[in-house]
């Protein structure tokens, strides 16, 4: 019998300079005519880090959708950490979000629980806000994942700061200047753009091609996000990036999170 255990990890991550806590969901097996009693965790397990978006926390992620089911339907774990409003950026000053995500929560959960150490089993993810994260962190730590999902992704970030400026005391300082924003490593398309010329360049030089992800992007049909999804895959067509992209009905919400969530799931299993 297959269910799901829920593990909630408090720790002092050095990068964020702060206590952090940490959400897990592993498929959990129990026997109970064989081994009353006691359950057993059938790892390592392939993995999803999962971001949340702004003005939520993973509790809100866990509370409003069935990821704990589909992680235990399709046997992957799933990671969700705090990301406050942070964006995933490392703050100057401020908190460390990126190098908290792609370094330290990556290693110490690694060492803590049943979970695959290989990138071919290591999936990164989020929506809204998470969705922007998920990407800038694989398009800059290619190495570390094997494929990427954005559900409703804040993509272009100069149209999301001027979105979210009501939120301005709680958003990284690096986004509150929007104007200031595209060409520089917080713009999404400029890594694109940079990525595009480094594939180039390489290929002229005979060295062998950077392996990014798989990319999986989804929104909703009635989501006012959408067109930053489309400007994204428009802008990735001649790039290296293989990507996979859904656009189904439902609107910038718990509900259409959900439903994506459970093709997401499915669609890891076939990569």
């Amino acid at each position: 019998m297959y269910t799901m255990t829920h593990i909630t990890i408090h720790v002092q991550s050095y990068c964020l300079g702060k206590p952090t806590t940490i959400h897990v969901i592993l498929p959990t097996i129990m026997n109970p005519i064989e081994n009353p009693g006691r359950i057993s965790f059938k790892g390592p397990f392939r993995t999803l880090y999962f971001l949340h978006g702004a003005q939520d926390d993973p509790e809100d992620v866990m509370a409003r959708t069935r990821i704990g089911d589909y992680a235990m339907e399709n046997n992957i774990a799933v990671v969700l950490p705090e990301g406050n409003n942070a964006f995933y950026l490392d703050q100057v000053p401020g908190f460390g979000y990126e190098s908290f995500i792609t370094d330290e929560l990556i290693e110490a959960t690694r060492e803590l629980l049943p979970l695959s150490p290989k990138r071919e089993d290591t999936f990164i993810g989020g929506y809204s806000m998470g969705g922007y994260g998920a990407v800038r962190a694989s398009l800059l730590h290619p190495e570390k994942f094997a494929a990427c999902i954005s559900l409703s992704g804040a993509l272009e970030i100069k149209r999301t700061a001027y979105f979210v400026r009501a939120l301005t005391p709680l958003i990284p300082e690096q986004l509150r200047e929007p104007k200031a924003l595209p060409g520089s490593e917080y713009d999404l398309f400029h890594l694109l753009r940079g990525i595009k010329a480094s594939e180039d360049a390489g290929s002229s030089e005979n060295e062998k091609p950077v392996s990014y992800p798989s990319f999986y992007f989804a929104c909703g049909s009635d989501d006012p996000f959408i067109s930053q999804t489309k400007a994204f895959l428009e802008a990735a067509a001649d790039s290296p990036l293989r990507t996979e992209c859904h656009f189904t009905p439902g609107g910038h919400d718990f509900p259409y999170w959900d439903a994506a969530l459970s093709e997401v799931m499915q669609w890891l299993n076939t990569i």
